[in-house]
């Protein structure tokens, strides 16, 4: 298995949560939930995105122990064994804006988060290390990225009628 902290494909970021952090009204949660797996030891997706309000569902895909261990900044979430793939999911609600880190205390390597934004304005980079919000207003706006390992950044953005917005964020490794 490789480590999937950095993943740079012609030197593009997969895995950065990016969201607008300012100048948005809020919007009311979706009624899907965000679902995250644990499998082949890992969380799938690695970095996956909610709005403040919306359910959050952990299942566990391997026939092994994992914990489901959440946490908003340094505070406990939610701490829950998961015996094997035969166990309930877990299930809670994006209370805050923020970024939910997800981890096993069995197997330290396995984590995953969940960025919350209270207006759903949000998109995860993929492989190729692109996003696309869609439904912005014309209007000013902060649009701000987050990685795990790289932390966050922001621009000033000016979304104009009928034209997309072009951002390109950028990371030097520190």
């Amino acid at each position: 298995m490789t480590d999937p902290t950095v993943l740079v494909a012609n030197g593009r970021l997969q895995n950065v949560w990016v969201h607008v952090s300012k100048g948005v009204v809020y919007a009311r949660p979706p009624a899907e939930a965000v679902e995250l797996d644990q499998r082949d030891c890992m969380y799938a997706p690695r970095v996956a995105a909610a709005v403040v309000g919306q359910k959050i569902v952990v299942r566990n895909g391997d026939p092994i122990l994992h914990n489901v261990h959440a946490y908003a900044g340094a505070s406990t979430l939610l701490n829950r064994g998961m015996p094997n793939d035969k166990a309930a999911p877990v299930e809670i609600t994006a209370a805050q804006e923020g970024v939910i880190k997800w981890k096993c205390d069995v197997h330290p390597w396995m984590r995953g988060y969940v960025g919350v934004s209270s207006s759903g304005l949000q998109a995860v980079t993929g492989p190729d290390g692109r996003f696309h919000i869609a439904g912005v207003p014309p209007g000013r706006y902060t649009l701000e990225s987050w990685h795990e390992k790289f932390g966050a950044r922001s621009q000033e953005i000016t979304v104009e009628p009928g034209k997309p917005a072009r951002v390109v964020f950028s990371y030097d490794g520190n």
